[in-house]
């Protein structure tokens, strides 16, 4: 609009809007510059998937279908900028395998993923082992950019919160926080975790 690029990331609510992949049928290019229809993109994905849980030592069943489809659809749109909330289910069983499913499958279309953002959960812990993931997945594929993705952090940040990430050492590349606003008087959607100790 105006000329004036779009940039950040989604939200837990574009996140779980979708269920299913076949929630994507219809769309047939995209906007932005990638070379193939949604269907061929989508089917890009699928072939990391069981690749990318592999490596990671999950069970492919613990992805969340409707996260990984609000994940396409988000990187078809916006290919060059692909920044996702990974921590509306489960960071690790879910979020991270659905993040580098379809980076991989944006690095084979010639596209850089940005990275993640998590704002909920032991920020800490969470950035540290994000970066270890980063860094398997780069070196068993050889894409060395994977191993510095950013990792953002973002939720209820204060003095305190920040105080308590510098003494365990996090990795976040941003740290970011904003007060509530709009009307909330209307209805709302409820984003639940699957992971232990998140709010």
């Amino acid at each position: 609009m105006y000329g004036i690029p779009c940039k950040g990331t989604n939200a837990h609510s574009f996140i779980t809007s979708f269920t299913k992949l076949s929630e994507l049928e219809g769309i047939e290019k995209s906007i932005n510059g990638v070379k193939c229809t949604m269907k061929e993109f989508i089917n890009l994905c699928l072939r990391y998937k069981k690749e990318v849980c592999t490596i990671l030592n999950i069970n492919v069943d613990q992805t969340i279908e409707g996260e990984l489809t609000s994940f396409i659809a988000y990187a078809f749109t916006f290919p060059k900028s692909y920044l996702v909330l990974v921590d509306s289910y489960d960071v690790f069983n879910s979020g991270m395998p659905n993040f580098l499913i379809v980076s991989l499958a944006l690095h084979s279309l010639n596209f850089k993923p940005i990275g993640v953002r998590i704002d909920s959960g032991d920020l800490a812990y969470q950035s540290i082992e994000i970066r270890n993931t980063f860094k398997t997945v780069s070196d068993h594929y050889g894409i060395d950019y994977f191993a510095n993705l950013s990792i953002i952090g973002s939720n209820d940040i204060c003095e305190d919160t920040i105080a308590s990430l510098k003494s365990t050492r996090p990795l976040f590349g941003c740290l970011w926080s904003w007060d509530s606003f709009g009307d909330l008087q209307k209805p709302t959607r409820i984003r639940m975790c699957l992971q232990v100790g998140e709010s």
